[in-house]
């Protein structure tokens, strides 16, 4: 009888016999010396198994049950394996789901539930997630490149890159521009495919800061440490969709005087800056690490990887940590919180240089979300 036809039989006294027959047969000639594992979410068939095996050939087999994995573990397998098989994350399929999904899903997590319930739960969700939020726009999390460069007016600049729509962030200055790229910017850069690409872009926000010359002088001067410090903070500061006209005009004048520190700092020499290659990063990072101790120390939920500043740290999409299914509770509890900046300088601003550097640094964002 070939293998086919003995599964066909079906369970029964007769196959279960059979079956422990031939296994005993295996590993007395074939599989000898070898250790087995054997995985079976049938409790009868793997006590009729064990007991007959065994009357056949004592000790040769012993059945443990598995305990089932508490909410933690589930979650983290179906959201890793959600990030690692969608171009979207697990994260960004809560936040479009409806109010009913989410709780399904909170509950099939929450619940003494196996893989598969909580698997059909979050796909039921990824179903019925609306291809538009309802309501104003996510507040994702923000990922933000400081990049340093040889001009005196960095006016207009930014646009030349032409990664997607975006939105400007601080009034139009020689010094310090600042824009934000929501959606589709991934696209321009190598992340190892298109999935991997809207993947990062579904939980991650893009923000470019592209400092002048002036800017370069007061950093590396040293002489306003604390006006310097303020620029960067405020270049990162990062106002969700909703926030009121009158903050963000606050944003901008207050950002606009701090940029005339650049305008009355001095000048410094920066040749030899900028013609120091890769090594000038001895440089500006020794004066960020003045001004921000924590520089390139790593923070919790980045893996192994060290942004070079985090304002905020990742946090994943965990619904198993809920004190309730209340909707306010949800909603807090799946918010997007993380904030972090890569610094380097280039003394050309140009769209390959932005996709060397952003080539290798965006890779590891895109493990962030697929390994945990």
């Amino acid at each position: 009888m070939s293998d086919e036809q003995f599964l066909q039989i079906g369970r029964t006294e007769a196959m279960v016999t059979a079956a422990a027959q031939r296994f005993v047969a295996l590993c007395r000639e074939e599989l000898r010396g070898a250790m087995i594992v054997m995985f079976t979410n049938d409790d009868l068939f793997a006590l009729a198994f064990e007991e007959e095996v065994n009357r056949q050939h004592k000790g040769l087999v012993e059945s443990t049950t598995m305990p089932i994995p508490g909410p933690r573990d589930k979650e983290t397998v179906v959201r890793v394996n959600t990030n690692r098989l969608n171009p979207f994350s697990y994260w960004y399929c809560l936040d479009r789901a409806g109010v009913d999904e989410k709780k399904n899903v909170l509950h099939a997590v929450t619940n003494a539930k196996g893989f598969k319930e909580v698997f059909e739960a979050v796909d039921r969700a990824i179903q019925k997630a609306s291809p538009t939020r309802i309501g104003r726009p996510p507040k994702k999390c923000l990922l933000t490149l400081f990049l340093l460069t040889d001009r005196d007016d960095i006016r207009g600049l930014v646009e030349t890159l032409d990664i997607g729509d975006l939105d400007r962030n601080v009034a139009p200055n020689p010094f310090v521009d600042v824009v934000t790229y929501k959606d589709g910017w991934a696209n321009s850069f190598e992340l190892g495919g298109m999935r991997q690409a809207r993947l990062l872009q579904s939980e991650w926000s893009f923000r470019l800061v592209l400092a002048g010359n002036q800017f370069v002088s007061l950093l590396l001067s040293k002489t306003a440490q604390d006006k310097t410090k303020s620029i960067v903070d405020y270049s990162l500061r990062y106002h969700g969709p909703g926030t009121q006209a009158t903050t963000l005009e606050t944003y901008r004048t207050e950002f606009d005087q701090l940029l005339t520190h650049c305008s009355t700092a001095p000048a410094m020499d920066l040749v030899s800056f900028w013609a120091a290659g890769q090594t000038r990063s001895h440089q500006y990072e020794q004066a960020l690490r003045e001004i921000y101790p924590a520089y390139n120390t790593g923070s919790t939920g980045f893996l192994g990887y060290r942004p070079d500043l985090v304002i905020e740290p990742y946090r994943v999409c965990e619904l198993s940590l809920t004190a309730s299914d209340d909707d306010a509770v949800i909603n807090e509890a799946i918010r997007r919180h993380a904030i972090a900046c890569e610094f380097t300088a280039s003394k050309e601003f140009t769209l390959p240089a932005v996709q060397t550097y952003l080539n290798r640094k965006l890779s590891n964002y895109v493990e962030v979300l697929q390994e945990q």
